[in-house]
Parts: structure tokens; C-alpha cells; sequence
């Protein structure tokens, strides 16, 4: 909750990020005694969770077009609040996974061009020194359907992650 920032335009239902850093806050504070607000919230993330379901207004955003001048327009889609919460649990829960070094494309702070940016200085450092080097590019693209989907899932919830958060 601590990232999302106050004053952000509300998604499709409305729902605004202070409203839910506000229940947050009544919660903790104890001054709302059953935490209505709160507790749904996060028995709807649970939900999210147990069965893979979200209500169809959690995962829909509004269009607005912003204009960036010579009559080009920019389009950005306005996320829901809650929504917003439910996919930061989902990369909290995969961020604590222990990747291979080897891994870049989709971890922070670890772009694909650090990689590109390494494997040039191995062949710079392969040419200065004359010695070869082989490489070996593969295409992972249809790897996916060689995976074993059932042990892959068993090994993300051995991590806490469920299958439904995927």
C-alpha cells in the first residue's frame, strides 16, 4: 500500500487510492472496530487467490486520450485501485523466488540489455585475448509447451505462490 500515491485518478468504479489508504489507516488505528471496509478488501484479494476469480470490474481500466499536441493523442488506461493491490501481492510473492542469475528479461532492475551489454564484452574480451568463443542463441518461445506446467506450479507454491496468482 505504501507505493500507491494519493491523488491518482480513480479506475472504473471509482474507487480511489486515498479511500483504500484510508481504510488502511482506520484499521490500524482501530477506529473503525470491525474494519468493514478493510476486511473486504483483503477478503477480495484472498478470493483472488483461493480461486482465480476477480469481479469483472476489478480487471477493467478506462480509456482517457491525452493530447500531446500537433493533434497525435496519447491513450493510458486508468487501472482499479484494488486491482492495483492485488497484482503488488503477486509480485511481492514472486519477487521472493531465487531466479538463476542467468534470468533478466522480466526481473527489476535486471533489463535484457545488461545482458546484451555482457554478451559483448565477452566477445570483445574473447577477441583482445584470441581465444574462441561460441555462443548458442535459443529460442524459447515454444519451450513453454515442453514444460511440465503441473511441476512448475508445485514448485511456485512451495514458495507461496498459489496457482491462481499466475
Amino acid at each position: 500500500m505504501r507505493w500507491l500515491r494519493r491523488g491518482k485518478a480513480p479506475g472504473p468504479t471509482g474507487l480511489r487510492t486515498d479511500q483504500l489508504k484510508d481504510w488502511l489507516q482506520a484499521a490500524r488505528r482501530e477506529e473503525d472496530p470491525d474494519s468493514t471496509h478493510w476486511n473486504t478488501l483483503a477478503e477480495l484479494v484472498q478470493h483472488a487467490f483461493e480461486t482465480g476469480n476477480l469481479p469483472e470490474e476489478l480487471v477493467r481500466s478506462t480509456m482517457m486520450l491525452l493530447p500531446k499536441g500537433g493533434g497525435q493523442f496519447r491513450g493510458i488506461g486508468l487501472l482499479e485501485s484494488a486491482w492495483k493491490v492485488t497484482s503488488s501481492v503477486m509480485n511481492q510473492r514472486l519477487s521472493a523466488i531465487e531466479l538463476h542469475d542467468a534470468l533478466h528479461g522480466f526481473r527489476a532492475g535486471r533489463g535484457t540489455g545488461a545482458t546484451v551489454i555482457g554478451v559483448k564484452l565477452l566477445q570483445q574480451w574473447a577477441r583482445l585475448k584470441q581465444v574462441p568463443l561460441y555462443g548458442i542463441c535459443l529460442n524459447l518461445r515454444k519451450a513453454c509447451g515442453t514444460l511440465d506446467q503441473d511441476r512448475a506450479l508445485d514448485i511456485l507454491e512451495g514458495y507461496g505462490v498459489g496457482p491462481w496468482a499466475l
